[in-house]
């Protein structure tokens, strides 16, 4: 099956969610069941929202505790894995990474909040607090631009310019990938420490 191409504002948008890593036509598989997460939380967020359930509020902060502690077991994205890409014959989703994980804690301590704020009697907050989540979760939906991963970036500059610039550096390290340079120079230094080595063995040849 063809893929479509992607816009350079989507690929954007999943750069800064910190998929840099994956190639354009890796972008491009999972473009579409990225989304699936998001969409399926916003469902069950309006649910609560319309209930008022502090309940239901409280059980949505945990699957997003969930992603936001484990890469790979984000609770909608087992669901995903397990069940939906099976009636479609797609891959599994790939671990979520840092920018997007954070997002996750912010929804977290977004819907726990609501939660309280319905349990309390305080409606109109909760609906403000649980409205939000429901607007990122649409938003990121929709168009893949995620407001959490943006607020990682403000927040960890550092970090995300490590992402951004060394998107594989652990399997670089882990298959010991030097750069050829960097070999070379190492090489280079080894030969030239051989060969003071064996000068400092040569008797010492004086003219008569």
């Amino acid at each position: 099956m063809k893929l479509a191409k992607l816009s350079a504002f989507t690929k954007g948008n999943l750069n800064k969610q910190g998929f840099e890593s994956l190639d354009d036509e890796a972008k491009s598989r999972y473009a579409l069941p990225l989304r699936f997460t998001p969409a399926v939380a916003l469902i069950l967020i309006v649910v609560g929202l319309a209930l008022r359930s502090p309940i239901w509020l409280g059980a949505m902060s945990l699957v997003a505790l969930s992603g936001a502690l484990f890469p790979r077991w984000m609770i909608l994205d087992l669901v995903y894995n397990l069940v939906v890409r099976h009636l479609f014959h797609a891959q599994v989703l790939p671990a979520t990474p840092p920018p997007r994980r954070f997002s996750y804690v912010l929804s977290t301590v977004f819907l726990a909040a609501s939660a309280l704020s319905f349990h309390f009697g305080w409606a109109v907050l909760g609906f403000i607090l649980g409205g939000m989540v429901a607007i990122g979760a649409t938003i990121l939906a929709t168009s893949l631009w995620c407001l959490g991963s943006w607020f990682y970036r403000l927040s960890f500059k550092h970090a995300a310019a490590s992402v951004d610039l060394h998107p594989d550096l652990d399997e670089r390290c882990n298959g010991n990938h030097l750069p050829h340079a960097k070999r070379d120079g190492v090489t280079h230094m080894d030969d030239a420490a051989h060969a003071a080595a064996h000068a400092s063995t040569l008797p010492d040849r004086r003219l008569g």
